[in-house]
């Protein structure tokens, strides 16, 4: 059975489109307005944040459409500022894909050239 209590907490706080979700941000960027694909990325997708999590926003899908809410979009958000406290510690850096291909391709000439 599918769990519905993230669609009904969503429908309680009163569930609007990604169009709608885009306009709450106003513009950015040259006066150009968040597209509502921006909205939808960060359903499916999400962003990763600096501790190395990928965190989506709530969503539900209704007739083919994404839908969320303006206090999911506020938790989405939240989560995404870094508490006070952990801004003064480093954070270790995530490698990059072309990173770790490069350190692969290293591995693999150390091996070779111990004869492993």
């Amino acid at each position: 059975m599918v769990d519905t209590s993230l669609i009904e907490r969503i429908i309680a706080e009163g569930a609007i489109g990604c169009a709608e979700a885009a306009r709450l941000f106003g513009t950015f960027r040259s006066g150009r307005p968040c597209h509502p694909a921006t909205i939808s990325r960060w359903c499916i997708s999400g962003v990763r944040v600096r501790d190395g999590r990928r965190v989506k926003l709530e969503h539900f899908r209704g007739a083919g459409k994404l839908m969320t809410s303006k206090q999911a979009i506020f938790r989405y958000l939240a989560i995404q500022q870094e508490p006070a406290e952990s801004a003064q510690h480093e954070k270790i850096p995530i490698p990059t894909p072309s990173e770790r291909r490069r350190s692969i391709e290293a591995a693999s000439r150390e091996l070779e050239a111990a004869g492993a």
